[in-house]
């Protein structure tokens, strides 16, 4: 997966030395990345760069998620542990890293759920 923002290899805010990219959506790229002071693997969830200027929406959307899951607990809700800006103003959030497969890899290994299971 090519780097767009030229993160990986890099670290953010002299906190979170960014390792590769795990996922690519609509709206970011997500980054595994080490918390430096602590040792461990976060995530770190970026806004696309072309999103920045061309869509105040979804540079709300993404400031709205940060808000929420702040406030959520859950053992199927990811934690938010921080969230700020790259030097250059685009937004992140930093996330707690779960091993694991992606929806995508579980439906492709074990076929449609049945409505309960969703």
């Amino acid at each position: 997966m090519r780097d767009p923002l030229g993160l990986v290899g890099t670290t953010i805010d002299r906190r979170y030395e960014v390792r590769r990219i795990v996922a690519e959506g609509g709206f970011g790229l997500v980054y595994e990345a080490e918390a430096v002071a602590l040792g461990v693997p976060v995530a770190i969830k970026v806004l696309r760069a072309e999103l920045l200027e061309s869509s105040p929406e979804a540079r709300a959307r993404f400031g709205q998620e940060a808000k929420l899951l702040v406030r959520m607990r859950h053992p199927a809700i990811v934690q938010l542990s921080d969230a700020a800006h790259l030097d250059d103003g685009t937004p992140y959030l930093v996330l707690e890293w779960i091993e694991g497969e992606t929806l995508d890899a579980f439906l492709a290994r074990v076929g449609p759920l049945p409505l309960r299971a969703t």
